[in-house]
C-alpha cells in the first residue's frame, strides 16, 4: 500500500508491504522507518543528520501524531498533521486545482521551494536547507512556467515567497533546532545578521545566481541580462532579495 500526504512536514511519500513494514521519505532528504499496524505508525526518523521517534495514526484520510528528537523514550512534542492526496501529486510539483484567495484578491498555489538560511560570511556556515510546501501568487508561477524569467520576475516571486510564508519557513528550520542559538539573548544580532535566500522556485534551479563561478551564462539567462555585465547585476540580485531576520519580528514567529 502507499499512501501520499500533505501536511506540515511537506510532502510524506509512505510505503507498507503485506507484513506491515513501513518506510516513508518526505522534505529533502527526509526518511521514516518503523511498523504500520491497524492505521498506526510507530518508528523512527532522519533528517539533515538529526534522528528520534515518530507516531502517528491515519483515520479518515486525515494523518494525526507528534514526533520527538532523540532515540530515547520520553515524551512526543512536535505535531505531525496531514492529509492524504491524490498519488499523482509528488514532492517537487506545482499543484494548481486547489487555488486559494490571497491579499488584494490574489490567487496562490502550492510549490516546494528549497530555502537557505545563513549567518554573515565572516560568522560561519549556513544553518542548513528546507524543502518546503508554501504558498505562491499564480500569475508569478505562471510567468516561471512559461520561462519567463528576468530580474524583475524573479525578485517578485522571492518576495511573495518570503512575505507570505515566514512563519511556516522559521517554523521548519526550528524543528531541528537549527536556528536555536537566534533564541539566546546573548545572540549578536547586529554582527551575525542571518539571511533568508531562495534557492529553488519549483523546478526552477537558482543555484547559478548564488554560485556565479562558471555558471555566468546560466545566470544571465535567469536574470535577462549581458553575460558581460552579469557579476555586478548578480551582486544586487543578492543584495536586493536576500531578507534579514529581523530579531523581534523572528521571536515573534516563534510564539
Amino acid at each position: 500500500m502507499n499512501y501520499t500526504f500533505k501536511g506540515n512536514f511537506g510532502f510524506l511519500e509512505l510505503v507498507v508491504d503485506d507484513n506491515g513494514n513501513a518506510n516513508g521519505t518526505y522534505q529533502k532528504g527526509g526518511k521514516l522507518k518503523g511498523a504500520f499496524i491497524n492505521n498506526t505508525f510507530k518508528g523512527g526518523w532522519n533528517n539533515n543528520g538529526f534522528e528520534g521517534l515518530i507516531e502517528f495514526t491515519i483515520t479518515n484520510n486525515k494523518l494525526e501524531g507528534n514526533w520527538k528528537k532523540g532515540l530515547e523514550d520520553g515524551p512526543m512534542k512536535g505535531k505531525w498533521e496531514g492529509e492524504i492526496i491524490d498519488n499523482e501529486m509528488s514532492p517537487n510539483s506545482e499543484h494548481e486545482d486547489n487555488l486559494v484567495p490571497a491579499k488584494g484578491g490574489r490567487k496562490t498555489t502550492e510549490i516546494m521551494p528549497e530555502i537557505e538560511i545563513y549567518p554573515s560570511p565572516e560568522y560561519g556556515d549556513s544553518y542548513g536547507t528546507i524543502n518546503v510546501s508554501l504558498q505562491i501568487d499564480l500569475s508569478i508561477l505562471n510567468k516561471l512556467k512559461k520561462g519567463e524569467t528576468n530580474y524583475e520576475i524573479l525578485r517578485d516571486a522571492i518576495f511573495d515567497i518570503l512575505d507570505n510564508n515566514m512563519k511556516t519557513i522559521i517554523h521548519y528550520f526550528m524543528i531541528f533546532d537549527e536556528l536555536a542559538d537566534l533564541t539566546d539573548a546573548n545572540y549578536d544580532w547586529f554582527h551575525m545578521d542571518p539571511k533568508i535566500r531562495i534557492l529553488t522556485i519549483g523546478k526552477l534551479d537558482l543555484s547559478p545566481i548564488y554560485n556565479l563561478e562558471g555558471q555566468e551564462f546560466e545566470a544571465a539567462l535567469l536574470l535577462n541580462k549581458e553575460v558581460k555585465e552579469i557579476e555586478d547585476w548578480v551582486s544586487d540580485f543578492i543584495t536586493d532579495c536576500q531578507y534579514g531576520l529581523d530579531e523581534d519580528v523572528f521571536k515573534k514567529l516563534l510564539n
